[in-house]
């Protein structure tokens, strides 16, 4: 069996926690629809749905229950952007509209002080990467929601001060 070392880039769909028979930990990445596994288990926390990835994996042809299957198993993974970038307007301003409910807001977007959709775009951006940011800080903690709307809410006005 030869294994073929290969390189690319793609969007997460889906991503699995799994236990291997001895008892460790790893991830499953579903991206353009095929499956990759990564047995390096910290290596994968930081990866999300959606995000944009840079990757590197070895496959190898194999067996399952007696069927033919391509193992791919990543040596490395990485994040390289957030994949909202490349979305409209009209699906970004849905997003913005579910995680606002999802919070406790209206799902209205707030009155905009800018001008153009652009500086609106943007400022959704900001606000998206400041929760994300929040979120980091707070994962290791028990906080609840109001905590992280609190910390993106001075990450926002400090990124906004000028």
């Amino acid at each position: 069996m030869e294994k073929k070392v290969c390189e690319g880039k793609g969007i997460v769909e889906e991503k699995s926690e799994h236990i291997t028979k001895k008892q460790d930990k790893y991830w499953k990445f579903k991206i353009g629809g095929k499956t990759y596994s990564i047995f390096e288990f910290e290596a994968g926390k930081g990866i999300s749905v959606g995000d944009e990835v840079q990757m590197y994996w070895t496959e190898k042809e194999g067996s399952y229950e007696g069927k033919p299957i391509t193992y791919r198993n990543l040596n490395s993974i990485s994040s390289i952007g957030d994949s909202r970038i490349s979305k409209t307007d009209a699906e970004l301003e849905q997003e913005n509209k579910q995680v606002d409910k999802a919070i406790g807001g209206s799902g209205e977007p707030p009155k905009s002080t800018f001008g153009t959709i652009q500086q609106e775009r943007e400022r959704k951006i900001v606000k998206q990467t400041c929760i994300k940011a929040a979120a980091k800080f707070l994962s290791n903690k028990d906080s609840s929601i109001s905590e992280l709307i609190t910390i993106a809410e001075k990450l926002e006005s400090w990124v906004y001060k000028k």
